[in-house]
């Protein structure tokens, strides 16, 4: 595992190619009052729109992009608007405490207690078939700003054989220690320069 605390915008210019991608970026929340904001341990990009140069700059050919439903709609158009990725499917992962209890998240409508893992893939890339039955799974992930542990594995063992790449928010890379991907980080920092 090869671990880089970076700008993602400059390191991914420099990324041999992968042959996928998981991506968790710090969303911009739509957090007009009441506030949720403050219930989340990192900061947020200032513009959601910073996916465009993330999707234009990576070079893989498969990417697991983490989002919140609340946003989905601007999530859709903002990978409508570039050319490289096209939507393929996705998973909803229902989010447990560790008591197995389902999750009570944020949200002004709802408080979301899911969150999607789209599957964005070049036009021309074949199925990595992955041989899963639900498009919905249940798993506590212990803390709330990680990512489930037992799926993202059971994806990542499928793809032992290939080359990957984890770009999140955060610095727990305890997870991918078994795994040979690079991890990056994408800086804590209120404006992200590209």
């Amino acid at each position: 595992m090869n671990y880089i605390k970076s700008d993602y915008a400059k390191y991914i210019r420099k990324m041999d190619h992968k042959d996928y991608s998981f991506i968790d970026p710090p969303w911009l929340l739509d957090d007009s009052p009441p506030k949720v904001m403050g219930q989340l341990d990192y900061l947020l990009w200032h513009d959601n729109s910073l996916l465009l140069p993330l999707l234009g700059n990576i070079d893989t050919d498969v990417i697991f992009l983490w989002t919140i439903v609340a946003i989905l709609d601007e999530v859709f158009n903002l990978i409508s608007r570039q050319n490289r990725f096209v939507y393929k499917t996705k998973v909803e992962w229902v989010k447990l405490t560790k008591n197995k209890k389902i999750h009570f998240g944020t949200g002004h409508w709802f408080r979301n207690s899911t969150e999607c893992l789209l599957v964005l893939a070049k036009p021309d890339i074949k199925p990595i078939r992955l041989q899963f039955r639900n498009v919905c799974f249940a798993e506590s992930s212990k803390v709330k700003t990680k990512k489930p542990k037992k799926f993202e594995r059971k994806i990542m063992n499928k793809l032992l054989d290939k080359k990957g790449c984890y770009i999140f928010c955060g610095n727990d890379v305890s997870k991918f220690r078994d795994f040979d991907i690079e991890c990056i980080d994408i800086l804590n920092k209120k404006e992200v320069i590209l």
